[in-house]
């Protein structure tokens, strides 16, 4: 079993997701009390961006493209708990070469997208770690933005490849499917920066993964034997965030979100048919949201 290595984006790193959220919810930060009261609030966001996707199996070495996706989520506040849930559909990605095979010269395309969802419940564990400390240490403050977080994540990654061998004019074409699952518990920092907060975090998983191939030579199916089996991997995944209020209004507020995200893991591929072949996803993106809260 390979382990998943989680690295920053070449555009900077991040929400499972998934989205993962922290009780960040873009208020200006105010003085803390040591007994916060126990309130309620709700929000909704939409959410857009751009994903860098890279994908790597036993059939193609790499497919990649930047592609752009949408998302919506909702989170609910009580306390010092939160729970949020999220979903994000993705544009198709398009890639392609032109090769030499034994058939003869083949063009191939592809195309593919991604969808993800993720439930998280948060805790913020500051304060309650706060009203123990003596009144000498006040100066530690920032003790009172850290936050804990656990959930469970679902993603899944389909995928259309079409061949045509030039001379012959025979059309081949696959479907790939590629699922991971898993639960995953991390903590969390938010950093007030006047009427905007910057938010920081890091998780870890435990993803299993389902993987199924299918071949078709025109309208024929292919067979292609027995589904292949995905080990599991350990996921760390952690990112950097900035959010604030844009407007008040009657009733809640406008509130912002920009994140980067990035993770990729590997997973081996248990097959009959193929041997020392792994799965590979890489997903780098920049997210902007914008956010309504009532509370």
């Amino acid at each position: 079993m390979k382990h998943l290595i989680f690295r920053i984006p070449l555009l900077l790193t991040m929400l499972l997701v998934s989205t993962i959220v922290i009780a960040d919810d873009g208020a200006v930060v105010e003085e803390f009390s040591p007994e916060p009261p126990i309130y309620k609030s709700f929000e909704m966001r939409a959410t857009t961006g751009m994903m860098y996707h890279k994908y790597a199996g036993p059939s193609y070495k790499k497919l990649s493209d930047n592609i752009p996706f949408v998302g919506i989520g909702t989170t609910l506040n009580f306390g010092l708990f939160s729970i949020d849930g999220y979903a994000q559909h993705s544009d198709k990605g398009k890639d392609g070469s032109f090769f030499i095979g034994s058939r003869g010269a083949i063009n191939e395309d592809a195309k593919f997208y991604r969808d993800d969802y993720a439930i998280t419940v948060g805790y913020k564990i500051g304060e309650p770690i706060f009203s123990f400390l003596p009144k000498s240490l006040n100066n530690l403050s920032f003790l009172r933005n850290f936050s804990v977080l656990a959930g469970y994540k679902w993603s899944e990654t389909n995928i259309d490849v079409t061949q045509i061998t030039l001379e012959s004019a025979d059309l081949t074409r696959t479907e790939i499917h590629f699922k991971t699952t898993g639960p995953f518990a991390g903590s969390g920092y938010i950093q007030p920066l006047g009427n905007h907060n910057m938010g920081m975090y890091v998780a870890y998983g435990k993803l299993t993964g389902d993987y199924s191939f299918s071949a078709f030579s025109g309208d024929q199916v292919v067979p292609t034997g027995q589904p292949d089996v995905i080990s599991s991997t350990e996921a760390i995944r952690y990112g950097i965030s900035l959010n604030g209020l844009l407007t008040k209004l009657p009733m809640g507020k406008f509130t912002y979100r920009l994140s980067l995200d990035g993770y990729d893991y590997t997973m081996d591929v248990e097959s009959d048919k193929l041997d020392n072949f792994f799965v590979e996803e890489k997903v780098y993106s920049l997210n902007a949201s914008l956010n309504w809260a009532f509370d």
